[in-house]
C-alpha cells in the first residue's frame, strides 16, 4: 500500500514535487507541496528542503534558512525565490570521487590509510594546498575529499572550517553545512551534497570572490491559498519516481530537463559540462573493490575521527 499524504498523494511524488517546483520557481506548487508533505512528516518535509538549499541553490540558503527559527512555508518561498544552480550537485556526482588512483602532491604513505592507500595527513594537506593555490583544478580536489569523506569525514571538514574563514557569511554557511552533514552520517541514505556545496561556496569565493553571493530574503509569514484537488504535473515524474521509471524514464533525461529548468538560473561554472564520468562511475562502480586499502580497526577509525590518536604510523 502506497505511502500518502493528508489528501491522498503519493508521499514519494508529493516529495518529489517539493524539490522540482522550487527548481522551477513554481510558488503554487511549492506550497501546495510542502503542506502535504508535512501532514505526512514535518521532517521529513525539513530533511527535503535542506538537500534543495545544497543541490539546487547558489547562495548561502542552507545558513539561512536553518540558521533559525523559520516557518517552513516561509523557507520554502525563500528557497524558491533564490537564485539556482546545480555546480554543487555536478561536483558530487561527478569530481567528488576517487574511484581511480592519482598522484597527489604530498605522499609519504606512513600514515594511517585513505581508500586508495594514501596517507591520510598527505590527502589533507594535499586538498587545502588545492583549494589555496590552484581552487579550479576540480579533478585533484574532489578526489582529496573523497578519499577523506569515506573515511575521515570529521578529517574533511576540519580541513573544510579554515579555509571558510574568509568572512563571516561563507564560515557559518559552511558551519551549517557541516552540521547538517553530520546529522545524517551513519543512515542508510547518507548524501554527500552538504560536503560538495561546502567545496563550492569556498572554491567561488576564491574564484570570484564574496561579491559574487546575494543574500538570501527570508519573506514574512502571509495567507496562501492553495487548490488541494489537483493531478500531479508531469514533470514530477523522472526516473527518481515508480511511475516515471514505469515510463522509461532516465537519470540521462533528468539531468538534462532539470538543467533546463532551473529558474531563476545563475549559470557558473558547470552548466555546460558532461555528465559522462557520473554514468561511467554509475555503470562501473564508484569505487574499485579489488584495490581498496584495508580501513584500519574500529577503534583506531573511531580515534583517529575525534582526533585522539596521532594519523602517522610512526
Amino acid at each position: 500500500m502506497a505511502l500518502v499524504t493528508k489528501h491522498g498523494y503519493n508521499m514519494y511524488e508529493v516529495s518529489s514535487m517539493l524539490q522540482k517546483a522550487i527548481r522551477r520557481s513554481n510558488k503554487d506548487d511549492a506550497i501546495f507541496a510542502v503542506r502535504e508533505l508535512v501532514s505526512f512528516n514535518k521532517n521529513l518535509a525539513w530533511s527535503r528542503l535542506k538537500t534543495v538549499s545544497a543541490e539546487d541553490c547558489i547562495d548561502f540558503t542552507t545558513s539561512a534558512i536553518f540558521g533559525g527559527n523559520i516557518d517552513i512555508e516561509c523557507a520554502t518561498i525563500a528557497l524558491t525565490n533564490a537564485r539556482k544552480n546545480r555546480d554543487s550537485d555536478y561536483f558530487a556526482c561527478n569530481l567528488l570521487n576517487s574511484r581511480d588512483r592519482i598522484e597527489i602532491p604530498f605522499d609519504t604513505s606512513k600514515q594511517f590509510p585513505t581508500k586508495n592507500g594514501h596517507g591520510i595527513d598527505d590527502v589533507k594537506k594535499s586538498l587545502e594546498k588545492a583549494i589555496t593555490e590552484t581552487p579550479t583544478d576540480f579533478k585533484l580536489i574532489g578526489y582529496c575529499a573523497n578519499e577523506l569523506m569515506v573515511r575521515y569525514r570529521k578529517n574533511l571538514w576540519r580541513v573544510l572550517m579554515p579555509l571558510a574563514n574568509i568572512f563571516p557569511q561563507l564560515e557559518t554557511e559552511v558551519k551549517t553545512l557541516r552540521d547538517v552533514d553530520m546529522e545524517q552520517v551513519g543512515s542508510k541514505n547518507e548524501s554527500s551534497i552538504f560536503v560538495s556545496k561546502a567545496i563550492m561556496d569556498i572554491l567561488k569565493t576564491r574564484i570570484f570572490g564574496k561579491e559574487f553571493f546575494k543574500d538570501v530574503i527570508i519573506p514574512a509569514p502571509e495567507p496562501i491559498e492553495v487548490n488541494y484537488k489537483r493531478i500531479i504535473p508531469d514533470y514530477v515524474f523522472d526516473c527518481h519516481t515508480a511511475k516515471g521509471k514505469y515510463l522509461g524514464r532516465t537519470k540521462k533525461d533528468f539531468v538534462k530537463t532539470e538543467q533546463e529548468s532551473l529558474s531563476p538560473l545563475m549559470k557558473c561554472l558547470f552548466d555546460e559540462c558532461s555528465w559522462d564520468r557520473f554514468f561511467y562511475l554509475e555503470a562501473n562502480g564508484f569505487y574499485n573493490s579489488a584495490k581498496l586499502t584495508p580501513r584500519p580497526p574500529k577503534d583506531v577509525m573511531k580515534q583517529i575521527e575525534d582526533g585522539i590518536v596521532q594519523q602517522t604510523l610512526f
